[in-house]
């Protein structure tokens, strides 16, 4: 991840207008094939075939990674600093917290609830999730102590991810 006050993506990603136009009338034409014909062409899209399982953390990362320089997002915070996250940077992120979980014992099927803003940790903490078959759990931060309650309850979560934040709140959640 590299930060830097004031950022642009000039020269950075080509003609994205026209990618993304590009794609855009791709997957609606897609709406018009027969179910059958539909799934063929969405599994082409994946870097492995469906019959092999499907991994989101290596198809929405980690198959991007191998170019250290590709860039996956760009962050703006309100102090006006713009930090950018390569996919290698996501992987390398993601993974360290993968490992973290297991070594507390945590595996597939287990669900981790993340109390956190729309921000990377999030991204990242759902990547570490998904790279060990386990759920993500998103919470909204404005729930309080009840829906939070109901919420880590109901999803029988094995690990819930707090912002310094909302530790409060979520401390009398779980009591």
């Amino acid at each position: 991840m590299t930060t830097e006050p004031h950022a642009t993506l000039e020269g950075v990603v080509g003609d994205l207008p026209a990618e993304r136009a590009a794609i855009r009338r791709e997957l609606l034409a897609e709406r018009a094939l027969p179910v059958d014909e539909y799934w063929r062409a969405a599994e082409l899209r994946l870097d492995r075939p469906l019959s092999d399982g499907i991994n989101l953390a290596h198809e929405y990362c980690d198959r991007w990674a191998d170019d250290p320089e590709r860039l996956a997002l760009t962050v703006h915070d309100p102090d006006g600093r713009v930090s950018r996250w390569t996919y290698a940077d996501l992987t390398r992120a993601s993974s360290a917290l993968t490992n973290l979980f297991v070594a507390r014992g945590l595996g597939r099927g287990d669900r981790i609830a993340a109390v956190l803003d729309q921000c990377v940790e999030a991204y990242i903490a759902a990547l570490a999730a998904w790279r060990a078959g386990m759920v993500y759990v998103p919470l909204f931060v404005g729930f309080g102590a009840d829906a939070l309650a109901q919420r880590i309850g109901t999803a029988d979560c094995a690990l819930v991810i707090v912002d310094h934040r909302y530790r409060d709140v979520v401390g009398t959640a779980l009591q």
